[in-house]
């Protein structure tokens, strides 16, 4: 009997569809007989932000992107209950902003089957962050259409994304061999390999065969050796060992699938053979199949990211006053840490709900005779990025540019924030972003 191994994790990258509910439209007020809602991503039109647009959000200002439509709804009848299904699958990746646009249209059905959007009424649109909907409650989240042909007519009319996820690359096999009946000796490690391309899946670590080598677990992408749920896909596994002069060279191989791999003889396993003779026996020991957690699973659990800043205030970085300083006012431009926080900030702000704490360090405060490595930006929370700019360009005036630079006080603060909200029985991730 085969024991399961305990489950772990690894790198992954989760897509996500969406259901769309449209609810309050005024339907009297349609002059067509159907509605599509068209899904756009979009960039930033200029890499630089000015102070004027630096803390706004997509929703806020959706005109200084650039919006690529990236999929559309088929048309449903104005008196059919208003929910629609988007195909398209977003990979969704924590590290960087993903702006959305949902636009509603009213339009009128052609035989072609092909809608120009420029030839009808466009009802409404809302914007938002794809970590705005994936860190909401069950994946659902909601606005209000806004910038529409009849503003005050759809003026309740609220838009409802349902997010799910959507690929099988989660599963993970985790898989522990041992290889016997093997006249080889020294260092060795399995390879994983695509029969076809013969790339490398994963590779185990090194083992020493003194007798029969036993690996220890690896963690092997389900998806990788069976695509599309395929359990009778060939691989190949191949045994890999090193000479005294750290030469690599193949000690044997096997051509297996999930199938036969899964349900291989206890004793005898997977005969291994190298240019037809053969050279061992794979056991495989123990397997379990396990699921990979992603940044998803935490937030639709209720976990929040909670961000906290920390600004370099020492000497070192140039005075304010000075125009190659890094705090230099640049008059309606960003200064080089107003642009790394309006970079950071939003990013994590998307699967934030509380306030943003923020520190500076390398200073004398207006308010302190010495230096201070770990002094607030501001004596009250700071609700997003605006205010963080607020206070930062604050600081920047009322307190003397010292130094030197130190990391302690400022970890050990953040460091504290995670236990006071520990004590609070919360799930929150804190993440410290620290600006030198």
């Amino acid at each position: 009997m085969k024991r399961h191994l305990p489950s772990s994790d690894g790198p992954y990258l989760p897509e996500v569809a969406f259901h769309i509910n449209l609810e309050h439209l005024a339907v009297s007020a349609l002059s067509r007989s159907a509605i599509i809602v068209v899904l756009s991503t979009g960039t930033l039109e200029a890499p630089g932000q000015s102070k004027d647009t630096a803390g706004l959000s997509v929703d806020q200002a959706p005109d200084l992107y650039r919006w690529v439509e990236l999929s559309r709804t088929d048309p449903i009848s104005v008196k059919a209950p208003l929910e629609f299904a988007l195909s398209a699958r977003i990979g969704h990746h924590f590290e960087r902003r993903q702006p959305l646009m949902f636009s509603v249209y009213n339009v009128t059905p052609v035989r072609s089957g092909v809608i120009l959007l420029g030839d009808q009424v466009l009802i409404g649109e809302v914007a938002c962050d794809l970590g705005n909907i994936v860190s909401s409650n069950l994946m659902t989240w909601s606005g209000k259409l806004q910038n529409g042909d009849k503003p005050q007519a759809h003026k309740d009319a609220t838009l409802t994304v349902i997010g799910t996820e959507k690929n099988n690359k989660r599963q993970l096999l985790a898989l522990q061999f041992r290889l016997s009946n093997l006249a080889a000796k020294g260092d060795m490690y399995l390879e994983f390999k695509h029969l076809d391309e013969y790339d490398r899946i994963v590779r185990t670590s090194w083992a020493t065969a003194v007798s029969d080598p036993i690996w220890r677990p690896v963690m092997v992408p389900l998806q990788a050796i069976c695509p599309f749920g395929d359990t009778k896909k060939q691989f190949v596994i191949e045994c890999v060992g090193r000479s005294t002069l750290q030469v690599h060279y193949t000690i044997g191989q096997v051509k297996t699938t999930v199938d036969q791999l899964l349900n291989s003889d206890q004793d005898e396993g997977l005969i291994m053979r190298q240019d037809g003779a053969v050279v061992g026996n794979l056991k495989l020991l123990h397997w379990k199949l396990t699921k990979n957690f992603s940044l998803l699973d935490y937030t639709m659990g209720g976990c929040e990211l909670r961000p906290i800043v920390a600004v370099d205030f020492t000497a070192s970085n140039g005075l304010p006053e000075e125009k190659d300083s890094l705090h230099y006012n640049m008059g309606t431009q960003l200064n080089d840490y107003e642009q790394a926080m309006t970079d950071l900030l939003p990013v994590v702000q998307a699967y934030s709900k509380s306030h943003i704490s923020g520190y500076g360090y390398g200073a004398i405060p207006d308010d302190e005779p010495v230096v201070s490595q770990c002094f607030p930006l501001s004596k009250h929370r700071m609700a997003g990025l605006n205010e963080v700019l607020s206070s930062y360009r604050s600081t920047v005036e009322s307190v003397s540019f010292r130094g030197p630079t130190c990391f302690a006080p400022i970890i050990n603060q953040a460091a504290d924030l995670t236990v006071q909200n520990f004590s609070e029985r919360k799930q929150a991730y804190y993440v410290l972003v620290i600006l030198t």
